[in-house]
């Protein structure tokens, strides 16, 4: 039997989600590693005829002891861009039934449940029928604002290609120039709006994966869903998804950098040789599978670490929505200790009777100006504190 995962309270904070995450890896482990892998094996078995073009195809179109290629080689880079991008998005499709599985993982170690794959299964069930149109949509208005954005450097692309052909001149003209760093200046544009625009959407739809697997919500009401919980938290969100992507980025570099230094020590001769050798060297070749393999071994262990990340972040949410806003407790005075509220000064009263001469008895009995006051700082009586929230037990989707 597994040890219990202690989950905080909520709310929770950035050290908390971090130290939950991280239990969930260690309770979870190889049931985590094992359905990433098996994704990451898919995912290739997709990108497999795109490299498998690139070797074949457009490899021979570069000559790389003269620096030239041929004129088709566009054409090729066109048609192979269009196959990577249709193979990319099923390929991403395809992964959404496994983060499903990993978010299913995670939630049900957070409920202390170590449902088996058949059950995992079970819950994840239409996950991907769910989410699958609302990534879909995505990715191509992406990809339609990115063309529409690079459609100027398309037409200035024929005339720069012109001028590197045999017997032509190489300087570029002004009007050449001027159409040029225009399109330069609508491509950076684009790509700073998609940036932005996208950043905004990521960290409003955070938990769109949760939403549709957990909840078992689907296209329109999982988007509305997932922007309701993040209403008012945004920057919250958006910062602990930032530091937690800097981190396993930082990971993910260190990685590469050590391996990158450890060949380049092994064989310092291949990289101080020509490009042609370089490219032609079956050790560069090596060098690169085994940079991918470490980055597939870096990703085994980051996708199910950003999953349960994430899906602590939402379990979160939640429970910060049920508890309502925190009240803070009024001040309190509590006697001298206190600082005593500042009294109005008391206006000055007129004698409600006639002085009487001095020696002579008053003709009536001396009344006190006022009666007696309260204490200026009683003691209120504090706040009651917050009630504990009911145990978390989100709905489960139905079949």
């Amino acid at each position: 039997m597994t040890t219990p995962i202690v989950v905080p309270q909520s709310p929770m904070g950035l050290g908390d989600v971090f130290g939950t995450a991280f239990s969930i890896m260690r309770r979870r482990f190889r049931r985590l590693i094992g359905i990433t892998l098996v994704q990451l094996l898919v995912q290739a078995l997709f990108f497999a005829p795109l490299v498998v073009f690139g070797v074949l195809v457009m490899l021979p179109q570069v000559d790389v002891a003269s620096g030239r290629i041929s004129s088709s080689y566009f054409t090729s880079a066109a048609i192979g861009s269009a196959v990577g991008a249709v193979l990319g998005l099923i390929a991403f499709l395809v992964s959404v039934y496994f983060l499903g599985l990993l978010v299913q993982v995670a939630h049900q170690a957070m409920l202390n449940q170590d449902p088996d794959l058949a059950e995992l299964r079970r819950l994840s069930r239409g996950t991907p029928r769910r989410l699958g149109p609302v990534y879909a949509v995505a990715v191509l208005a992406y990809y339609a604002v990115f063309a529409l954005g690079m459609l100027p450097m398309m037409t200035v692309f024929p005339e720069l290609l012109a001028m590197a052909a045999p017997g032509t001149s190489s300087a570029m003209s002004d009007e050449l120039a001027l159409k040029f760093f225009g399109a330069w200046g609508v491509a950076m544009v684009t790509v700073l709006v998609l940036s932005v625009g996208s950043g905004i959407v990521l960290v409003k739809a955070a938990y769109i994966n949760q939403v549709g697997t957990v909840e078992g919500l689907g296209m329109v009401t999982a988007v509305k869903r997932t922007f309701t919980l993040t209403k008012g938290s945004f920057w919250r969100t958006a910062g602990y998804l930032i530091v937690m992507s800097i981190a396993v980025g930082v990971a993910q570099q260190v990685i590469g950098m050590i391996a990158e230094f450890v060949f380049f020590a092994a064989s310092p001769s291949l990289f101080s040789s020509g490009p042609q050798q370089m490219f032609t060297s079956g050790a560069l070749w090596v060098f690169y599978g085994v940079l991918y393999g470490l980055e597939l071994l870096v990703s085994v262990v980051t996708i199910p670490f950003q999953q349960a990340f994430v899906t602590v972040m939402y379990v979160d949410q939640v429970r910060r929505i049920q508890l309502g806003p925190l009240r803070r407790p009024e001040p309190v005075f509590y006697g001298q200790y206190g600082p005593a509220p500042q009294q109005q000064p008391y206006p000055q009263q007129q004698p409600m009777y006639p002085q009487q001469p001095p020696g002579q008895q008053p003709m009536y009995p001396q009344q006190p100006p006022y009666a007696p006051q309260p204490p200026p700082y009683a003691s209120q009586q504090a706040p009651f504190p917050r009630q504990q929230p009911p145990p978390y037990l989100p709905q489960q989707p139905s079949d």
